[in-house]
């Protein structure tokens, strides 16, 4: 399993458009303010504020060369997509996972970036973080509780970390509500991505 390094204090984080493009790029400049007051550097990817064809944020080769000129930066501590959308997937036929393998950092994403993270999990047994976007939660500010659990996890990533308040109920035809505590492997994933 590759178990990317923690955040540190300070570092750079890189933002990448894998997926549509910025609708509001005003969103976009409200998470960026926010990384950097947390002490976070941010550098974007060359084509963060492009579009393509109206839905994607540039071409397929485009995006895939930003997330893996993220990758080989060695100034780059993680990645975060800057949203989800459609386009994710294209990418798999591109992408370069050598790139990634060698030089594992923590990579940020969902909806659609599903696609990426499972399937880096499935070919290089990579860890990576269904979690807050710039241009999204980060855009309108977090639930409390749960930007705490977010930087707690990025800043202290380990494999085995116990995630709070994250209780299953299961309910079995004709018993009674059961508290159970899960163990296992948790997957980032998208429902509608996972069926499509």
């Amino acid at each position: 399993m590759i178990v990317p390094r923690a955040l540190r204090s300070g570092a750079v984080i890189g933002l990448v458009a894998l997926s549509s493009p910025q609708r509001d790029e005003s969103r976009l400049e409200r998470g960026i303010r926010y990384l950097e007051s947390l002490g976070y550097r941010v550098q974007l990817g060359r084509h963060t504020y492009r579009r393509y064809r109206d839905y994607l944020a540039r071409t397929d080769a485009e995006r895939c060369a930003d997330l893996e000129a993220m990758f080989a930066n060695p100034r780059i501590e993680a990645i975060f997509c800057t949203r989800g959308g459609y386009g994710s997937a294209r990418l798999l036929p591109l992408l370069n996972f050598d790139v990634i393998r060698s030089n594992p950092k923590i990579f940020v994403g969902f909806s659609d970036v599903t696609a990426l993270q499972l399937a880096l999990w499935k070919r290089l047994r990579f860890v990576t973080f269904s979690g807050a976007l710039p241009s999204v939660d980060m855009a309108d500010g977090f639930f409390p509780p749960a930007e705490q659990q977010f930087w707690d996890v990025l800043t202290r990533t380990s494999p085995g970390m116990e995630l709070r308040n994250v209780g299953c109920r299961t309910i079995s035809k004709g018993s009674e509500e059961q508290e159970t505590a899960p163990t296992g492997t948790l997957l980032p994933a998208n429902l509608a991505m996972l069926c499509s």
